[in-house]
């Protein structure tokens, strides 16, 4: 029996599935974490400024900024545990998110309108030296500037939700992330 391969949506397909695709706001406080030195900058607005952004889940190696945040502390520290970081000191923090298109990845309907299946979702990028169908997603979703947000299942064995915040998508007054910690003296939004 000869297997089928889908073809992932790139490209002017892709844009017109992001231009069609249901997508709704979200207002909710999910969370950040950052390595413990790097607290003092919640957002991570220098991120990327003194060498390229490294490659993740939703952008290529010095593609679009993407911001990672999970809906729980558990989330937060399992997503940081599976990529090393156990072994650092980190810091979790809340984030209010204001957001008016977001893509949710947990939504069949939503993966077949884009072309793309679970197991897609769940490729290793780190093990892959192509973009993934998730990287050329997110980028995309920064090109064409018709999402701020794609929610998607942790791939942790603690399960829980994940976001990725396209931040160049974002709009003042529409749109943003803000973090509002005075006992700790962090505060700090984009945009």
């Amino acid at each position: 029996m000869r297997r089928t391969q889908r073809l992932v949506l790139t490209g002017p397909p892709l844009q017109q599935a992001l231009t069609t695709v249901p997508s709704r706001p979200l207002r909710a406080i999910y969370f950040r974490a950052t390595l413990l030195a790097y607290a003092n900058d919640p957002l991570g607005k220098s991120r990327g400024r003194s060498s390229p952004l490294p490659a993740a889940r939703f952008n290529v190696a010095g593609g679009a900024r993407v911001l990672y945040l999970a809906d729980t502390h558990q989330t937060c520290a399992a997503e940081c545990q599976a990529v090393g970081g156990a072994s650092f000191a980190i810091a979790t923090i809340p984030i209010h998110v204001k957001l008016q298109a977001v893509l949710d990845l947990q939504d069949p309907a939503t993966l077949a309108a884009l072309g793309l299946s679970s197991p897609e979702i769940a490729i290793n990028f780190r093990l892959n030296p192509n973009p993934t169908p998730t990287q050329e997603l997110g980028e995309a979703c920064s090109q064409y500037g018709t999402v701020d947000g794609i929610l998607y299942n942790s791939l942790t064995p603690a399960g829980g939700i994940c976001l990725a915040v396209i931040e160049s998508n974002l709009r003042a007054g529409a749109s943003g992330l803000i973090v509002n910690d005075p006992v700790n003296k962090l505060v700090d939004q984009i945009p």
